[in-house]
């Protein structure tokens, strides 16, 4: 499975074990829905973010999840246009919005479901037509220095 690569383990194994768990619990359950994504990683001081998307370019993320000391941001890069009637979404920029956890007991998956299969739509729809097609494959973009 994609998330037993020991170098993502590495990556995550300064965060919490609930943190650690949840977040692989989040890649699995997002593989299992858009298998024919990529995933950018990126591992900074400050965060492990990973996002999936259309592409290899992180233009074409259209959901993200990043991990910080003590919870857990799952995010859409332009949450601004989506429907989300139980304002569980939060974000004071021009598109990015996220709902903070730590855990998937605190996770209204099938809500989470909805948004995110209307964030891959118009993700589709935003789409830059690309030279080449690459599908189902996880790049880390950048590493902790």
């Amino acid at each position: 499975m994609k998330q037993d690569d020991p170098e993502i383990l590495q990556m995550l194994a300064r965060f919490s074990p609930k943190l650690q768990a949840t977040t692989l619990e989040l890649r699995t359950w997002i593989w299992g829905l858009y298998p024919e994504t990529n995933e950018l990683i990126y591992d900074k001081k400050n965060a492990f973010a990973t996002g999936w998307g259309l592409s290899d370019r992180s233009g074409d993320i259209f959901v993200t999840v990043a991990v910080y000391t003590k919870h857990i941001n799952f995010g859409f890069m332009h949450g601004n246009l989506l429907q989300d009637p139980r304002k569980l979404l939060v974000g004071s920029g021009v598109q990015y919005r996220h709902y903070s956890m730590d855990s998937m007991d605190q996770f209204p998956i099938a809500y989470f479901e909805q948004l995110l299969h209307e964030s891959h739509l118009n993700a589709l729809a935003m789409r830059k037509p690309s030279k080449t097609k690459v599908e189902g494959q996880i790049f880390v973009k950048q590493r902790r220095e």
